[in-house]
């Protein structure tokens, strides 16, 4: 009896792939899926670049705040310490003219070994302690060469050294400095150089013959 292969399923199919499977071609609605995934992964690494330039410029913002602060800081540190030394300046004013007069009075009694200039002399240097507590210090300018930015000059002494000239030979009134100012200047006497003036020669008496 004859075999019809029309009723055979198996004779009617042709070979089967290698492997054992059937290749399949991607169907429309895959190849959208695709698609879609593919523009969602672009924008979200779109959206983590422009993430990354925004944490990059807050980066600098805060970094520059910090600057801002910091120089703010230093700013009012400064400006604290200039109010504080003007008051000092303010307190030392009396201070100083009370010096004055105790330097007047011990330069008047200056051999006086008596108990009134010995007190004297102890109030004298407790107020100069009060004052270099305070910041203040005396200018030490006798012996140097005259610098208008801490002495004024109320007299000039000739000299006839010319090594001298220029040079402050007697504080007048002393000067003091708070801090980096001159809180006041020194008023000071200054050498002169003038040399001495040469023997003029008397004229030769006329011979008589």
């Amino acid at each position: 009896m004859a075999v019809n292969d029309s009723q055979n399923p198996e004779l009617g199919a042709g070979p089967a792939p290698a492997g054992g499977q059937a290749a399949e071609a991607p169907s429309a609605g895959e190849g959208q899926g695709f698609e879609l995934l593919r523009r969602e992964l672009e924008q979200v690494r779109g959206e983590l670049h422009d993430s990354s330039v925004k944490l990059e410029e807050l980066a600098r913002a805060y970094a520059s705040l910090i600057n801002d602060q910091s120089d703010f800081r230093v700013r009012l540190e400064r400006e604290k310490e200039r109010v504080l030394e003007t008051e000092r300046g303010t307190i030392a004013q009396p201070l100083l003219e009370v010096s004055d007069e105790l330097d007047r009075a011990l330069a008047a009694a200056v051999s006086d070994e008596g108990p009134l200039a010995q007190g004297v002399r102890l109030i004298h240097e407790g107020l100069r302690k009060r004052l270099s507590r305070l910041g203040i210090e005396r200018l030490s300018v006798v012996g140097k060469p005259f610098d208008p930015n801490l002495a004024e000059a109320v007299d000039l002494v000739p000299v006839d050294v010319q090594g001298l000239d220029g040079t402050v030979v007697e504080e007048a009134l002393p000067g003091y400095r708070l801090g980096g100012r001159v809180l006041r200047a020194a008023k000071v006497r200054v050498a002169r150089f003038a040399p001495a003036a040469s023997p003029r020669a008397e004229p030769a008496e006329p011979s008589h013959r």
